[in-house]
């Protein structure tokens, strides 16, 4: 349980809210964190790491301290890579050129 309360406690320092509809993990499922951040994008890495430990089943939790410290060391990143800018005609338009004078 102790892994488990961890594990909601990192939810809710990068969400800002409780995974689990009226903070009950028996009601539903728990919402996933890359539907709720706000313009950066949680990594589906971090995302997936975040899911695995608020599993409601203490079977579908990591087992340990050690299991869970080893997949969150493994995380990449915390943040998805940012999405290249784009023009209202769905154009790339995040680098211009100029020739100097």
């Amino acid at each position: 349980m102790d892994l488990f309360s961890f594990g909601i406690v990192l939810y809710e320092l990068l969400t800002h809210q409780h995974p689990f509809p009226n903070c009950n993990p028996e009601s539903a499922s728990a919402v996933d964190p890359r539907l709720i951040v706000g313009n950066e994008q949680i990594s589906d890495e971090l995302a997936e790491f975040l899911l695995k430990a608020i599993q409601p089943s203490g079977a579908d939790r990591f087992q340990d301290a050690k299991s869970m410290s080893k997949a969150l060391a493994a995380v990449p990143r915390m943040y998805a890579p940012p999405k290249p800018a784009v023009d209202t005609n769905g154009r790339f338009s995040g680098i211009t050129w100029s020739p100097m004078k």
